[in-house]
């Protein structure tokens, strides 16, 4: 397993809470903070998939989290393990799950919302699945 740190120069925008949580020769396994882009965008280049650059030599995009989401990402490392994770989300095969606070009170104690994240996206169809659960 290759032992990477996070480097010691960072922007304003770049802390260092960008950290590898696991690194092997086929993945990085990393925590990606809220505010930053996954992968670069038009105008903002600045991403958690940038700052895997600059650590390892070869890295490629398995997903992506919206900017605001914190959260681990995982990246390939070569070109096989890149096919490899596109094949284990296409198929379903990697399990995700969203936690969220919120505030207010609600009739149960626990349950399942499943309506879409976003109502007026046209694009938006899929519901997304969130678990209740009283604290």
């Amino acid at each position: 397993m290759d032992t990477h740190t996070t480097p010691s120069h960072y922007t304003s925008t770049t802390p260092p809470n960008n950290e590898v949580i696991f690194a092997d020769d086929d993945i990085i396994v990393a925590n990606k903070r809220p505010s930053l882009l996954s992968v670069p965008g038009k105008t903002v280049k600045e991403s958690l998939y940038s700052v895997m650059q600059i650590q390892f030599d070869e890295v490629h995009v398995a997903h992506r989290l919206d900017c605001e989401t914190s959260g681990i990402m995982v990246f390939a490392r070569n070109k096989a393990s890149e096919r490899e994770l596109h094949r284990q989300f296409r198929e379903g095969l990697i399990e995700k799950a969203y936690e969220a606070l919120g505030y207010g009170s609600c009739e149960e104690s626990h349950g399942e919302i499943n309506l879409p994240l976003i109502a007026e996206n046209p694009l938006v169809t899929a519901g997304t699945q969130c678990h209740l659960q009283s604290l």
